[in-house]
Parts: structure tokens; sequence; C-alpha cells
């Protein structure tokens, strides 16, 4: 069954007014769920209402507040987000860095103690639209779930790291993990009684697996870094650089020893009219694009895509011609519905 866009995002927003949220944190909130559903990142979307819910009613997530300013350079800036929404800060965020960067070229800006930002992906269309590049980041120091390249032991949460990057059409949008999967997607699958296509995960004695239950059962497993364990040096080196982008820069981290949600931020804009020029980075990245869209498919019925290429696109007809969510989210955000008296939507 397919929804109106509108209508998911009249429905989150409903209910995270009844939450406690003013309209402008319920909106930004609801609108960038349903636009990660939208794109494909199904367990970062509407799936996360619940869980958000509950955050507002037991106090990890702040109703009420705006971040607190640290330091504020310009070109840089740092914030403590107060475990404020972390997607309405994020947007706010990314809005500051966008207008920074047409006047100082670029702009940095780094987040403490932030709530959960949801799907990276979501934030970049905005920046890339005004044709600039987009750079964003986040890590949890209170969290681990995933170990060091030859570890068993969990040290990271899976620490996504995304960029937008200006084309001449649709942009080229990177949103990878620094783990092969993420928590919540073992949670998918466990529920559903489904594997991992491959050994993405390891149990706790350091067997790779395709079975989820690993990350549930104690001992519990951990997620595997990029590259599983044969060359997981390579989501090892990520996680620490997106480690130290966002706790480092931002002043706080694991050294603080942190209880309960801190989500930590990196964002950066860059203006190419500051280098080059808008027209010179357009010609380098459509170029680019053109170049692998073209190459010689292994299989023809899978032709070489960009990243993004497919969240550009479900976006779209999700807004023309509506979204039809994955089949349990709906099925999750309906007791939350009701218990606050709000009618679910009916379908196109």
């Amino acid at each position: 069954m397919k929804y109106a866009f509108q209508d998911l995002v009249d429905l989150g927003t409903k209910i995270f007014l009844a939450a406690g949220l003013n309209e402008e944190k319920a909106e930004s909130v609801s609108r960038l769920l349903v636009t990660a559903d939208a794109m494909g990142h199904t367990t970062h979307g509407l799936a996360q209402v619940p869980f958000y819910v509950k955050g507002l009613k037991d106090g990890t997530m702040t109703i009420e507040g705006e971040p607190e300013v640290l330091q504020d350079r310009g070109p840089t800036v740092v914030w403590n987000g107060k475990r404020l929404p972390g997607i309405w800060l994020a947007e706010k965020a990314m809005t500051l860095a966008a207008e920074r960067a047409k006047k100082y070229g670029t702009c940095t800006l780094t987040m403490r103690e932030a709530h959960h930002i949801g799907c990276l992906a979501a934030f970049l269309p905005a920046v890339t639209e005004q044709g600039m590049i987009a750079i964003l980041a986040t890590s949890d120091p209170s969290g681990k779930a995933v170990a060091p390249f030859g570890g068993v032991e969990p040290v990271f949460t899976p620490n996504p790291y995304a960029m937008g990057i200006p084309t001449e059409g649709d942009p080229i949008l990177v949103d990878i993990s620094c783990s092969i999967s993420t928590v919540s997607m073992a949670g998918r699958l466990n529920a559903e009684g489904r594997r991992f296509p491959g050994k993405w995960v390891q149990d706790a004695e350091g067997n790779a697996t395709d079975d989820p239950s690993v990350m549930l059962s104690e001992p519990k497993g951990t997620l595997l870094p990029l590259g599983g364990q044969e060359y997981g040096h390579k989501g090892y080196g990520m996680a620490l650089m997106v480690e130290t982008l966002t706790q480092g820069l931002s002043g706080f981290g694991r050294a603080d020893q942190p209880t309960g949600w801190q989500g930590s931020v990196f964002l950066q804009v860059l203006d190419p009219e500051a280098f080059a020029g808008a027209d010179s980075l357009k010609r380098q990245t459509e170029f680019l694009a053109e170049t692998c869209r073209n190459v010689k498919p292994a299989d023809v019925s899978r032709p070489v895509r960009l990243p993004g290429g497919k969240a550009s696109v479900g976006l779209r007809a999700a807004k023309a011609e509506g979204l039809e969510l994955y089949e349990t989210i709906m099925k999750g955000i309906e007791p939350v519905a009701e218990g606050f008296g709000i009618s679910m939507p009916s379908p196109l």
C-alpha cells in the first residue's frame, strides 16, 4: 500500500507534537524520517518513531530549547546539542553551514550531545541543490557495537559518513558506515527470522557468521568493520577518522565515559565558487558520473549506478506517486498513534 508523502509527514508531526515537541522540531524530524524511507533507508526512517517517542517520554531526548554555542569563529562552529532532537539539530546546523560557506567559502560545524540524527543522506540534497558539497558524519561515544579489526570486543558504533556531490543532473549521495551493517538491521533480520547476505557479524569468540542473533544473545557478538575479517582494517580506519572528527573536534567523547545517547556530529559545507568555481566542479563531477554509468557491467541486467541514484529517483517518485513503506513500519507506529488518539492515514 502506498501513502501520500505529505500524509506520512503529517502523521509523524502530529505524533511528535503530542509527545511534546514544538511545530518546528516535530515537522523537521518527521519530514526527514519520511525522506529517509523514500530514499530507501528504511531502518532509519519512520521505523524510528517509537524509539524517538520513548526518548521524549523518558527524558533521554530533550523537548525544549536551542543548542548551546560553545565556539563561533565564523567558518568554524561548535555546538552542544543538549540531547535535543538530532534530526532537527542537524538540519539547523546544515542550513547555518551552507549560509556561512557562501560567505567564507567553507564552514565546518561540530556538535556534541545531540540525539540520534537519523539517515545522513536525507540532509545532503538541501546543500547539493545549491551547487555546494556537503560532508556529514556522526558517532555515539556511549555506544559500542563494532569491534576494531582483529578484536572481538565492541568499541565503536557504525559511525556513518556521507558526502553530497553536485553534478549536472542528480547529485552523487555517498552514505556509508564504517561497519558492514547496523544494529537496527540486525534487529530487523532477527525479528523476521532472516540472516545477513554474508558473514557481516561475529560471535563473542570471533567466528564470522551471517546470523544476526549473535548481536542479541549473551555474550553479545559484534558488527564487523567494513571489509570483514579479511579487509576490515579499512572500516576500522574509517571508524577512527569519524570519531576524531565528531568527538575529537567537538571536545566530548569516549574519554568522558558518557552514558545514554550522546550523538556527536561533524558537518562541513564547501562552496566551489571559493575554489575553481561551480562550473568547473560540475564539469568534472558530471564527466566522472557519466564515465561510471557507461562502464560495461558485469551483469547486463544490473547496469553500473552511482551512489544516491536510486535515492533521488525514490524521493521524486514518493512525492509524485506516494510511498510504499517497509511492511513492518506502520505496525510499529500504529500503537504509538493510538496512544495519542491520532488517526492513521488512509492509503492511496
